[in-house]
Formats: C-alpha cells, sequence, structure tokens
C-alpha cells in the first residue's frame, strides 16, 4: 500500500459496520448501456446508486472513496456503454489506490471500443498483460449460449456471446464452463469471459476490479436488456454477487472500502504454507498461513473444480484426493479478499 495514503485510510469503515454500498455508475450509450431497470435492482438490495448522465466523460470534482469520505465517498465506480474510458485512468489508480472498487463491462464487436477500454484499464491498473482476444465474440447463439459454474463456488450466470480476454493471472479468470444452444464459437476457444482481482492481487495492495465481457448475464436466461427491447427481468443474483450486502451468501469482492485498515489481509502475507506430500497419492494436507480462509479448491491442469473443501478457521486441511486421476493439479485457497494458487502432482 503507498505510505502517502496511509493517514486517509484510518478513516475506512470496518467490515461489521459497512451495511449497504455507495456506487456510482457511468451508464454510458449502446447495447452495453447500464439500463435504468438494473439501477433499480442494485438500489432494491439497499444501496446507493448515483447515476451520471450518458455522456458524462470525467468524475465528479471531489469524487473519492468512502475510505476518506463515508458520507460522500463511493464505494463503487461501474462503466458501462461503448465509451473508451481510459482518459480517466490517472483518477482510477487514485480512485483505486483509496481502497475503491472498480467494475468495468464491456461487449463482442458492437462495442468494441469497450472491450478496448477495459482491457488498456485492467493492464495499468493490475500490471498483467491483459488484452482483448482477437476472436470478436465467443458463443453467440441462443439465450443462453453459455454458462459458468466456475471455480468461485458460487459464481453461476449464463450469457449470449462475451468478449474474451488474453492475458489474465490464471488466479484472476472467470471462466465459461459451458456453450449451449449451439453457441459459437465454443467456449473453450477463449473462455475468460471476465476477472475479478482482489487487493493482494493489485501492485498497491488496496481496491478491488470486477470486469464481465456480456451484458446479457445481468438479465435472466441472458435476456437482452431493456434498451435492446429486452423483457425478460435482472438477474438478482448476479447483482447480489458483484454488489453484495453482509448477509449475501456469495460475493465476488467483499463488501466496502478495501484498504488495509479495514481489516484485510496484508498482500505480502501468504494464505498458504506448505502441501504435502506432493507428488500426492491418496490424501493431501494443505497448511494454511492466514485464518481468514474460508474454501480450498482443488483444480486440474484445465483449471476445472473438481474438489472443493470449507476451511473454517482451522490451520491444517487434509483433503482426500484418491479418487483423482494421476497428473498435475492446483490448490486455490479462498480467502475473504484474496486467492492464492500453488501446485501439486497426484502420482501413483
Amino acid at each position: 500500500m503507498l505510505t502517502r495514503y496511509a493517514l486517509l485510510l484510518t478513516l475506512c469503515f470496518t467490515a461489521a459496520t459497512v451495511t449497504a454500498e455507495r456506487i456510482y455508475v457511468m451508464p454510458g450509450t449502446g447495447f452495453n448501456q447500464c439500463d435504468p431497470e438494473l439501477v433499480t435492482a442494485i438500489q432494491s438490495l439497499g444501496h446507493t446508486v448515483d447515476v451520471a448522465p450518458n455522456n458524462a466523460t470525467s468524475l465528479p470534482v471531489g469524487f473519492t472513496t468512502t475510505c476518506v469520505d463515508p458520507v460522500n465517498g463511493y464505494d463503487w465506480l461501474c462503466f458501462f456503454g461503448v465509451e473508451n474510458r481510459v482518459a480517466l485512468l490517472p483518477d482510477l489508480q487514485i480512485y483505486l489506490d483509496l481502497g475503491g472498487k472498480i467494475y468495468l463491462q464491456w461487449e463482442v464487436d458492437c462495442c468494441t471500443a469497450s472491450a478496448l477500454s477495459s482491457a488498456s484499464i485492467a493492464n495499468a491498473l493490475t500490471g498483467q498483460p491483459i488484452i482483448e482476444n482477437p476472436a470478436s465474440y465467443i458463443a453467440l447463439g441462443g439465450n443462453p449460449a453459455w454458462e459458468a459454474n466456475s471455480v468461485e463456488g458460487c459464481l453461476q450466470v449464463a450469457g449470449n456471446a462475451y468478449r474474451c480476454m488474453d492475458g489474465v493471472p490464471v488466479a484472476n479468470q472467470l471462466l465459461a464452463t459451458a456453450t449451449l444452444n449451439g453457441g459459437s464459437l465454443d467456449h473453450t476457444t477463449c473462455p475468460v469471459f471476465g476477472f475479478v482481482f482482489s487487493p493482494g492481487d493489485l501492485p498497491n495492495g488496496s481496491g478491488g476490479i470486477i470486469g464481465f465481457g456480456d451484458v446479457n448475464l445481468w438479465y435472466q436466461n441472458a435476456g437482452e436488456p431493456p434498451n435492446n427491447l429486452g423483457t425478460q427481468p435482472v438477474d438478482m443474483a448476479v447483482v447480489s454477487l458483484v454488489f453484495p450486502t453482509p448477509t449475501s451468501g456469495c460475493s465476488l469482492l467483499p463488501v466496502g472500502c478495501l484498504s488495509g485498515s479495514n481489516g484485510l489481509r496484508d498482500r505480502n502475507t501468504p494464505l498458504i504454507g506448505t502441501v504435502y506430500p506432493n507428488p500426492a497419492n491418496e490424501q493431501l494436507t494443505i497448511e494454511l498461513q492466514a485464518a481468514n480462509v474460508e474454501r480450498i479448491d482443488i483444480l486440474d491442469a484445465m483449471g476445472r473444480l473438481v474438489k472443493s473443501e470449507r476451511s473454517g478457521a482451522t490451520a491444517r486441511i487434509t483433503v482426500d484426493i484418491g479418487q483423482l486421476a494421476p497428473g498435475a493439479y492446483q490448490v486455490l485457497a479462498i480467502g475473504s479478499s484474496v486467492r492464492e494458487r500453488t501446485s501439486f502432482v497426484v502420482a501413483r
């Protein structure tokens, strides 16, 4: 975390006192727009949502996070629409460093500027070589044309044609897991429909980023957005996944401003200690170095979930792997604000 922000970050609310979030939406224009119906759905969870004019190109004067200003700051800054927002990068870096969360929505060949913008912003803020995949779309077809039942455990979404991203680290990928109703190209061509970066994934250890490459997934049965004559209601499971409340069962990022002063793990402290034996045969023991590990997932070489265990407060987990085929696997430790992976081999 940047030391010049240490004093400001002491103003953050703790996760225990946060009841709802303040969200600033730049709705944009075109197919990829944030419709009033989606705004209403977010508000129905108790969140405060302020919506910029559709053609807004800048942030309000004094825009900041709830860490700095709990009354007028924002937990989320959300970009929808076909516009390119790269010009806002200096403001986004400051906002992220102060514990803010950023949502990026991009789309397929209808809205190439949004994909370019999201890739460029994610590249700059994460330091990762993220670029748009050359394919104009993946899984275009019926509604839905693809689904994701991903390693996040509670991420179950469906959409119709996403724009894939290359260069996203494995630990941060949100993966499509099936192509439906004759969708083309098959999801296996490029399964990364989105990404999530927690504080421990980011260079300065503060803030968070989520991105989705298909606006249809916000609506039930991957329906068209209302501004494209869609009639399907907003999928509240997706809304609560991205914009949770303290009682939400699942979320991609925790509630509230994400800084080192609100109880989140120091990015330099590993979650996983040792994994043994390696190679393993029937059982694998995982020693944990942090108390905030919520779940341990075992992934195969393709990144597919093959086993999951809740960790509770224990410092050691033993996983039965006797049914796993010989080969390379990964342990994914999932904490409240960050994930960490390590590899092991099953050999018999």
